[in-house]
């Protein structure tokens, strides 16, 4: 996972997507995943159990979570500082345009739990987040200089409700396909899934990000700080700089980000398609009990609770002592003639 975050953070921006480092990243993500491969087979008890890959819906929520991820955090990593340089607004002030993003997801984060509670079905959870958030990523692909803060709003809060729909119900479908001894191992990799692709989707977006800015940058604003540098200034930073730098690096921030938001449509559409054709399991109330292992039969084992009996002989009858449990007692000794037959007097 390392060797994979480096590489689409460091492509096209420290270093060539053909430079020999870029080329053994690639080469050693695609070496690390081939031996996990190889160890999660072979292991007794693995991290992540490959048996879980064989369910469909288990494939289908950690594929939406991995996508999730890519597309979230890829989204919102240079937001504050976006409308902080673009729009002007302080630190404090960008925190509260994110608000609506944070209360959508709240909302439609609790919201469909009790509906799922109460009619035990979740499929059309993610089939409407993944289509809400592909129609937010596009409203925020249209932002720029006259977008106005109550718009700004609407789009976030447009995918705030969209990505709160299916974030956790991946987690539940997850759950409810895993037998009882899988819960936290389903658990956790869907959850794994979902931060591998915010790392990713992190590194890929700061990558883009930074290539579109010292395109957009003009030579009036490349001859005093870098790409990479405009990236990372703050906003205290700009404030003092002179006027018309300033006004450079917030036009060249407003046609750098939002069409990166159009970049991301096809994520969610592509989730948008698995949740379609994810089967719906029926809600479960409890963990699945996992089907008892019966022992291998070794040859000339008698079975479990047979008495052991010589040849020639026959087993001793069952009575209400041996249903307890208790070996069966001997008869007593026969009594001599003298205790039977008491002489007569």
């Amino acid at each position: 996972m390392t060797g994979l975050v480096l590489l689409t953070s460091w492509g096209g921006t420290s270093y060539a997507w053909t430079s020999l480092v870029i080329t053994g990243l690639g080469a050693a993500a695609l070496a690390f995943g081939a031996a996990w491969l190889v160890s999660a087979r072979h292991a007794a008890d693995p991290v992540i159990p490959l048996r879980l890959f064989r369910d469909p819906a288990f494939r289908i929520a950690a594929a939406i979570s991995l996508i999730t991820g890519i597309a979230m955090f890829g989204a919102i990593s240079y937001l504050p500082t976006y409308l902080q340089i673009v729009t002007g607004v302080s630190a404090t002030g960008s925190g509260l345009l994110l608000l609506p993003l944070i209360g959508g997801l709240l909302v439609t984060s609790i919201s469909p739990g009790r509906l799922i509670a109460r009619t035990g079905h979740y499929k059309a959870c993610p089939v409407a987040g993944t289509a809400l958030t592909a129609a937010g990523l596009y409203l925020l692909s249209t932002m720029g200089f006259r977008t106005s803060h109550l718009a700004s709003r609407v789009y976030l809060l447009i995918l705030g409700l969209g990505l709160g729909l299916f974030l956790q119900v991946m987690v539940l479908i997850a759950q409810n396909s895993a037998a009882r001894r899988d819960l936290g191992a389903a658990t956790a990799s869907v959850n794994f899934a979902r931060q591998i692709g915010s790392s990713i989707g992190v590194a890929l977006i700061g990558a883009l990000f930074i290539r579109r800015l010292g395109a957009h940058l003009p030579a009036s604003g490349a001859d005093h700080l870098s790409a990479a540098q405009v990236s990372s200034i703050t906003p205290q930073g700009l404030a003092q700089l002179p006027a018309p730098l300033r006004h450079v690096i917030a036009t060249a921030f407003a046609q750098a980000l939002p069409p990166l938001y159009a970049y991301l449509i096809p994520l969610p559409a592509a989730a948008f398609v698995l949740a379609l054709i994810l089967k719906e399991i029926p809600l479960r109330t409890r963990a699945r009990r996992d089907a008892p292992q019966a022992a291998p039969a070794q040859p000339g084992a008698r079975p479990q609770g047979a008495a052991a009996t010589s040849p020639g002989t026959s087993p001793p009858p069952a009575g209400p002592a041996a249903s307890r449990g208790h070996a069966p007692r001997a008869p007593p000794p026969p009594l001599p003639n003298h205790w039977k037959y008491p002489p007569a007097e």
